[in-house]
C-alpha cells in the first residue's frame, strides 16, 4: 500500500476556505508582514520596556479623579513623576512627562507632550496600529508570584494618539512576540491637543488587567513615546510599579467552569456552607384572578426569597425578588414578584412566543448548553419536578419554565434520561401586573399537564431565579445578574440543585391516572409509527395496549406501569432493529475492541465499536465476526455460564438520523444484547431507551444490572425480559465499572472518584470514601473498573491510579504509586483482571506496556508487549493463557504468563496520518471531508488525538463529547481515536491564553504525549493547529499547535524523552507536517476536488457523508459544514 504524502487539501468551514500549510523540516517560517498588522495579532521583535521599579504606591481609599484632561485634583501632588525618556542611540527626550497615581481599582496617568508642532494624526479608529502617527504607549507587566510556575512573561500595552484613538494589546511572547488587539483595556481617555503638543489622561481599571489575579499583585508600567516627524520612539529610563488591591476573577474565563463541584469552594469558600431552602405550600381557597393586580389570596401563602447571587451565591445586599407557592385541586400556582419598576423598553420577538426551535437554541448558545439569550431580557425562571420520596433528583422527570415581563415564556419538560421532550406545551397561564415600584407575574400551572410519578410525594424540588441584564449587554460579568432561591453557579436546570416546598397535598391517584393514560397515548403513537413489523407482532402489541388501559381504569396502577415498561422495552427493540436495517451497512473491521472473555478453554467472545462481536472457537487462535445486530459501540460483555451472556453499550443520539438538531443534553441511547446459545445467536433485550450504558453485570440467570451515563442504573430480576430504570444512585457521573457480590451487595465506580456501594440490589446507594493519590490536572480521577475476589477488592482509572481494599470495599488505599509522574500520564487504566487474589493484571493507554502484580496489587510491575496501541480489556486464565485487546481491532495472546506474545487479531501497520486538534470536534469540522475520503476512497489509515477533556461547564459532560468525537471519527472510516483528557481551554480570546498554560502546566507535558502518540503510531504525515493565533484565538488551539509543532521535531530526537524510550515507545521522525491556512501560514495546498465525489455503497458524497457523521456532536449544536 502507498504512503500517503498529501496530495491537493481543502475544507469548507461555514463560508470560509480553509487550507493547510506544509511546513519545512529544517526551519519554520512565520510570515508575519505589515500586511497583517490590521488583523488581530502584529509581530513584536523585542519584549515590551526593560523593568526597573521606583518606590510604590498604594492608597488605601479610592481616589475621586476626573477623566478630562486637565489634572485639577489635588492628589496629583503626590504622583510619582516619570520624566527621563532616551531614543534607541541614547538621544535624551526631555519633552515627555508622566504622572502617575493608583488606588484600589485604577491607574490613572496623565501625560504631557511638547511635539515642537502639531502633532500629527490619521489613525481615527481603535485597535489600528498607529504608524505614522505621534502617540504615547504603557506597558504593564505583571511581577507573578513565585507560586505560578507557567505563563510568566505575557504582558499587556495601550497606545493612544493626540485624536484618543487606542490600541491595546496583550502580549504573547511565543516565538519572536506577538501583540492581539483583541483584549479590552476598557480604559478611559481622554486626549487635548495643540499647536505644539498633547495631553492624554487615562484611567486602566486593574479589573481588565488579567482575569484571574489577587490583591498584592504589583503590575511593572513603562513608557514610551512616538515621535512620526523624526521616526523615532523615546523610551522610560526607569519603570514604575503599582500595587493592585482587588481580587479579580472574571466570570468569562473562570465562569467557563462553573458548575463544577469540586473546583468552586476554593474560590467561594462560603458554597460550602449554604443550606437548601425549604417553604411550605399553601392552598389557595380561590384562584387568584386574571385582571393585572396582584391578588390578596398570596398573602396566605409563605415567600420565598431569591436572596443569593447565582454565578457567585454571595447574599444580595440589595433588594432581591421574591416568590410564593399555592396550589387547588386542579393548579399550582407561582406569584413571581420583581424588586424592580416594570420595565419600559421593548423586547424583540421572531414570533415565537414560547421560544422553541433551533434558531431559539442556537441564538447565543455559548457551547456550554446554555442559551445566552434568557439572559438578555428581565424574566423569571422556574426549576420544579414532583417526585418520589425515595428516588434521587437527577434520574427523574422536571421541568424548566421562564416567562419574561411581556408574557413571553418557553416551557421545558425533560425526562428521567434528561431527554428534552419538546412536545410539552401545558396550557399555562399568566396574569402580569405593575406597580410604581414593582412589576410581577401570577402563573397558573394545571397538574394535568404534569407527569406525576407512581408514589408522588408531597415534597416537591424547585428552585427560582429572577434574570436582570446588564444595561451594557454582554460585559465581563456576562449578559446579566441573576438572583436565586437557592445558588447553582449557572447550572439552573439541575435539579438536585432546588430547595424544597412541603404539603403540595394533591388528588395524587388522580394525576397519577392521568400520567399512565397520557404515557399509554404516547405508547399507542410509537407502536404506530413502526415500520417492518409483522401483523401478528402489531397484534400482540395492541392487546397489551388494551390490557394496560384497562388495569388503568380500575385501578391497578402499579401494575398498569410495569406492563407498560415491559411494552416500552419491545417497542425500543423494534426500533433498534428498523433502525439497523434501513442504514448504511458499514464495514466494522480494525474498530476498538472494548472487552473480551472466555466461557471455556477454547470459546472466547470480544465486542467492540460499530456493533463489532468477535468469536472464537480455537481457543483464541483466530477470530471470526458474527452478524451484526447493531451499529452501536458495545461496551461490555458479561457471561454468567457457558451459554447465557450479555453485552451492554450504546449510540450517540441524533447524530446519522436526525435532519433537524435537537441539541439533546444526553450522550446516547443503551442497548443490551442477550444470548441464551453460547453466542450462537443473540437477541437484542433493550434499546433506544435510557442513556449510554458502559457496565453489566449478572450474579445468576435472573439477577443483572447495568450502569452507564450520568448515573443510570438498570434492574433485571427476570434475566432481562424487563429492564428496570432505578432512580437511585443519586449522581450524574458517569459510571463504568460495577461488580456484585449476589443479589443484593454490590459496587459501582465511575467519573470523579466516584465509589458507590448497594446493600439492598441497587434500590439505594451511599458514597464510599475512595481518592486517588494524584489529581490530573486538578481531575479527580475516572475509576474505570472495579473487581473483587473474596473480600478483596481493586479499582483501576485514570493517571495509572490502582486503589486496593482489604475489607470487601468499606476502604480503599492508593497502590502503584511507585511509578513516575511522566509515566502515569500515559496510563490512563480501562481494566483490572485478578486470576485469584495474588496474581493480577492491568491495562490502558500505554500500548507498549501493562501492569503486573503477584503479591495482591502490593506492588506492580511493567511487562513489555508487541503493541503500541490503547489497550481496553484483559483476560487470563490460571494456567498461563491470556488476552490484551484494544485499539484497531488488535488481539493479543499469550500462553506463558505474559512472557511472550502473539498478535492474533488486528492491523499490523503503522498509521498514515495524525491528526492532533485541542478539541474533539476540531478534526471532523475541519478535516471532515479529508479524512472521509482518504479513509473510504484512498483505504489510508487515520488516527485522530484530541487533546483536552472540553468539558463545558461540567465536569461530567465531557465524556459527552469524547463518545460523540469516536462516533463522528468511526462513521467517516476512522477507527482510531485518542483523548488525553487534558485540561479544558476556556473561552477564546488572547487574554485566557496565559490561564490555560498555567492548567495545562505550560507545554512541556502535552509534548510529552503527543511525542508518545507520534513514537506510538509512527505516521508518515502530522496535521496539527496554527500555533499562532489558533485559527480563531482560541488558547487550546494555539498550545495544541504550539506542543505538536515541538512534539514534530521532538520525537525523533533520540536524546529526547528517555524515560518513553524505555517503554518502547522508539524515536520516530514523520516525513511531513501541516497546519492550517491562516495569516500566518498562507495555504500551499487545497483539495476542493474531492468533495463531491461518490462514496461506494453509500449512496452519497465525500460532503455528504462527513456533514452526517459530523451531526454526532449535537451537545456543540452542530448541524452541517
Amino acid at each position: 500500500m502507498k504512503r500517503i504524502y498529501f496530495t491537493l487539501l481543502c475544507v469548507i468551514l461555514l463560508t470560509s476556505a480553509v487550507s493547510y500549510t506544509l511546513i519545512g523540516k529544517d526551519k519554520i517560517q512565520f510570515i508575519i508582514a505589515k500586511s497583517f498588522y490590521h488583523k488581530n495579532y502584529i509581530s513584536a521583535q523585542i519584549s515590551p520596556g526593560k523593568e526597573l521599579r521606583q518606590e510604590q504606591f498604594r492608597p488605601d481609599d479610592l481616589l475621586n479623579i476626573t477623566i478630562d484632561g486637565k489634572m485639577k485634583e489635588d492628589i496629583w501632588k503626590e504622583s510619582q513623576v516619570i520624566n527621563r525618556f532616551y531614543t534607541k542611540d541614547r538621544t535624551p527626550d526631555n519633552d515627555v512627562t508622566v504622572n502617575i497615581l493608583s488606588d484600589k481599582e485604577n491607574i490613572y496617568l496623565f501625560w504631557k507632550i511638547d511635539n515642537g508642532s502639531s502633532p500629527r494624526v490619521n489613525i481615527m479608529k481603535n485597535d489600528s496600529a498607529l504608524y505614522g502617527d505621534d502617540y504615547i504607549q504603557v506597558n504593564l507587566k505583571p511581577v507573578i508570584p513565585d507560586s505560578i510556575e507557567y505563563a510568566r512573561e505575557y504582558s499587556f500595552s495601550i497606545a493612544v494618539n493626540s485624536a484618543g484613538s487606542l490600541w491595546d494589546a496583550y502580549y504573547d511572547p511565543y516565538h519572536n512576540g506577538y501583540f492581539f488587539t483583541n483584549w479590552n483595556s476598557n480604559s478611559i481617555v481622554k486626549t487635548i491637543k495643540s499647536n505644539n503638543g498633547y495631553i492624554v489622561e487615562m484611567a486602566i481599571p486593574f479589573s481588565d488587567l488579567d482575569i484571574y489575579s489577587d490583591p498584592g499583585w504589583t503590575w511593572v508600567l513603562t513608557f514610551n513615546r512616538a515621535k512620526a516627524a523624526t521616526n523615532t520612539i523615546s523610551s522610560s529610563m526607569t519603570g514604575i510599579s503599582v500595587v493592585q488591591n482587588i481580587k479579580v476573577r472574571n466570570p468569562r474565563m473562570v465562569g467557563y467552569y462553573w458548575p463544577r463541584e469540586d473546583f468552586w469552594p476554593d474560590i467561594i469558600p462560603s458554597l460550602k456552607n449554604i443550606e437548601k431552602p425549604f417553604s411550605k405550600a399553601a392552598k389557595l381557597t380561590t384562584p387568584p384572578k386574571k385582571n393585572n393586580r396582584r391578588d390578596p389570596v398570596w398573602d396566605q401563602c409563605s415567600v420565598m426569597e431569591l436572596s443569593y447571587d447565582n454565578k457567585t451565591t454571595e447574599l444580595l445586599k440589595e433588594k432581591c425578588a421574591g416568590a410564593r407557592f399555592g396550589y387547588d385541586n386542579n393548579n399550582i400556582y407561582l406569584l413571581l414578584e420583581s424588586p424592580d419598576p416594570f420595565p419600559e423598553e421593548e423586547v424583540e420577538t421572531d414570533g415565537n412566543n414560547d421560544g422553541r426551535g433551533m434558531k431559539s437554541q442556537v441564538r447565543g448558545l455559548d457551547g456550554i448548553y446554555r442559551d445566552l439569550s434568557l439572559e438578555t431580557v428581565k424574566s423569571f425562571w422556574i426549576t420544579f419536578q414532583p417526585s418520589t420520596e425515595k428516588g434521587d433528583a437527577v434520574h427523574q422527570d422536571f421541568y424548566f419554565l421562564t416567562i419574561d415581563f411581556t408574557g413571553k415564556h418557553t416551557v421545558m419538560r425533560y425526562d428521567s434520561h434528561g431527554k428534552p421532550d419538546k412536545t410539552w406545551n401545558p396550557a399555562i397561564q399568566y396574569d402580569i401586573f405593575k406597580t410604581d415600584n414593582i412589576w410581577g407575574v401570577e402563573l397558573t400551572i394545571p397538574l394535568n399537564s404534569l407527569y406525576i410519578p407512581y408514589n408522588c410525594s408531597s415534597k416537591w424540588r424547585i428552585n427560582l431565579f429572577y434574570n436582570i441584564p446588564f444595561e451594557d449587554g454582554n460585559t465581563i460579568e456576562g449578559f446579566s445578574k441573576i438572583q436565586a432561591w437557592y445558588p447553582t453557579l449557572k447550572d439552573e436546570k439541575n435539579p438536585d440543585k432546588t430547595g424544597i416546598v412541603n404539603s403540595v397535598n394533591i388528588n395524587y391517584d388522580r394525576y397519577i391516572k392521568n400520567t399512565l393514560e397520557r404515557n399509554t397515548n404516547e405508547l399507542e403513537n410509537n407502536i404506530k409509527a413502526l415500520q417492518n413489523i409483522t401483523t401478528e407482532e402489531l397484534k400482540s402489541f395492541n392487546k397489551k395496549i388494551k390490557s394496560i388501559k384497562e388495569e388503568i381504569r380500575t385501578g391497578d396502577f402499579e401494575k398498569a406501569g410495569l406492563e407498560m415498561d415491559i411494552l416500552d422495552q419491545e417497542t425500543g427493540i423494534a426500533e433498534e432493529k428498523w433502525l439497523t436495517d434501513n442504514s448504511p451497512d458499514l464495514p466494522n473491521d480494525n474498530y476498538p475492541v472494548h472487552d473480551l472473555c472466555f466461557v471455556n478453554e477454547q470459546k472466547g467472545f470480544a465486542v467492540g465499536a460499530m456493533g463489532l462481536i468477535l468469536t472464537t472457537n480455537d481457543g483464541g487462535n483466530s477470530w471470526k465476526k458474527c452478524k451484526k445486530l447493531t451499529d452501536s459501540s458495545l461496551s461490555k460483555l458479561f457471561f454468567i455460564n457457558e451459554k447465557e451472556g450479555w453485552i451492554a453499550g450504546g449510540r450517540i443520539r441524533s447524530a446519522e438520523t436526525n435532519e433537524t438538531m435537537s441539541h439533546d443534553e444526553r450522550g446516547g441511547d443503551g442497548i443490551i444484547l442477550h444470548t441464551s446459545d453460547g453466542g450462537e445467536t443473540w437477541e437484542i433485550q433493550f434499546a433506544s431507551r435510557g442513556t449510554y450504558l458502559f457496565g453489566i453485570f449478572f450474579t445468576d440467570n435472573n439477577h443483572g444490572w447495568a450502569v452507564g451515563e450520568a448515573g443510570v442504573l438498570l434492574r433485571t430480576e427476570n434475566g432481562g425480559k424487563l429492564w428496570s430504570h432505578i432512580p437511585a444512585t443519586g449522581t450524574i457521573k458517569w459510571l463504568n465499572g460495577i461488580y456484585f457480590f449476589d443479589k443484593n451487595n454490590g459496587f459501582l465506580t465511575g467519573e470523579s472518584e466516584t465509589v458507590l456501594k448497594t446493600t439492598d440490589g441497587g434500590l439505594s446507594w451511599h458514597k464510599i470514601d475512595a481518592e486517588a493519590d494524584r489529581e490530573f490536572y486538578d481531575f479527580k480521577s475516572f475509576y474505570r473498573d472495579i473487581t473483587f475476589v473474596g473480600n478483596k477488592g481493586w479499582i483501576a482509572g485514570q493517571n495509572g491510579t490502582i486503589l486496593i481494599s482489604e475489607d470487601r470495599g468499606e476502604t480503599w488505599e492508593p497502590r502503584a504509586t511507585e511509578f513516575d509522574e511522566k509515566i502515569r500520564e500515559l496510563m490512563d487504566l480501562r481494566k483490572i483482571f485478578f486470576i485469584n487474589e495474588n496474581t493480577g493484571y492491568a491495562v490502558g493507554g500505554l500500548g507498549t506496556r501493562i501492569l503486573k502484580t503477584d503479591n495482591g496489587g502490593e506492588s506492580w510491575s511493567l511487562l513489555k508487549v508487541p503493541n503500541s496501541d490503547r489497550l481496553h480489556s484483559a483476560w487470563f486464565d490460571n494456567k498461563g493463557k491470556g488476552f490484551i485487546a484494544g485499539s484497531r481491532g488488535n488481539i493479543l495472546k499469550t500462553s506463558d504468563n505474559a512472557k511472550t506474545w502473539q498478535k492474533v487479531n488486528g492491523i499490523e501497520k503503522n498509521v498514515d496520518l495524525l491528526i492532533f486538534t485541542a478539541h474533539g470536534d476540531d478534526s471532523p469540522i475541519q478535516h471532515g471531508f479529508l479524512m472521509t475520503w482518504l479513509s473510504k476512497i484512498e483505504n489510508k489509515d487515520i488516527a485522530a488525538v484530541h487533546i483536552t477533556r472540553d468539558t463545558h461547564s461540567n465536569e461530567y459532560k465531557g465524556e459527552y463529547y469524547d463518545y460523540e468525537c469516536d462516533r463522528s471519527h468511526h462513521l467517516m472510516g476512522v477507527k482510531t481515536t485518542m483523548h488525553f483528557d487534558e485540561f479544558d481551554t476556556g473561552n477564546s480570546g488572547a487574554t485566557s491564553f496565559h490561564i490555560n498554560l498555567r492548567l495545562w502546566k505550560g507545554y512541556e507535558e502535552v509534548k510529552r504525549h503527543m511525542v508518545a502518540a507520534i513514537r506510538a503510531y509512527r505516521p508518515d504525515v502530522v496535521i496539527t493547529h496554527d500555533p499562532i493565533y489558533g485559527e480563531y484565538d482560541k488558547p487550546g488551539h494555539k498550545i495544541a499547535g504550539r506542543s505538536g509543532f515541538m512534539a514534530f521535531y521532538d520525537s525523533g530526537e533520540p536524546d529526547l524523552y528517555p524515560e518513553l524510550t524505555r517503554l518502547g515507545l522508539k524515536p520516530y521522525s514523520p516525513k511531513k507536517l501541516y497546519t492550517y491556512a491562516t495569516p500566518a501560514f498562507p495555504a500551499t495546498y487545497e483539495y476542493q476536488s474531492i468533495i463531491d465525489l461518490p462514496l461506494e455503497g453509500h449512496g452519497e458524497t465525500v460532503k455528504e457523508w462527513a456533514n452526517r457523521a459530523l451531526r454526532c456532536f449535537q451537545s456543540q449544536g452542530i448541524h452541517f459544514v
